[in-house]
């Protein structure tokens, strides 16, 4: 699978259906590998060539999402401009195997 260099980054918030999609409509357009942030490896991202998935875990509360989503920024700080995409199994109270309640 050919991979090409953008001037941005898809990162993409969660593990879910949404998140897969998103990064595959990417790709298919881009023809990039998208950056998803969750708190699992398993899911509809598991084994995908498309994403590069980083684990990060109680990413559901919000200063742990904002210290990693700074880290991130930093990483790719002049290199890259990063489009935040949210999905449903990722913020506050999300439920990514996290018992959010939205089950």
């Amino acid at each position: 699978m050919q991979f090409e260099e953008r001037e941005f980054l898809p990162v993409i918030l969660g593990a879910d259906i949404t998140a897969y999609s998103l990064a595959r409509s990417f790709h298919e357009e881009y023809k990039i590998k998208s950056l998803v942030l969750s708190m699992s490896e398993g899911g509809y991202i598991a084994n995908s060539d498309i994403i590069e998935n980083r684990v990060f875990p109680h990413l559901e509360q919000k200063d742990v999402l904002v210290k990693h989503l700074i880290e991130i920024g930093e990483e790719f700080k002049g290199r890259k401009k990063l489009i935040v995409l949210g999905c449903g199994d990722c913020g506050e109270g999300g439920c990514e195997g996290c018992g959010g309640g939205c089950n």
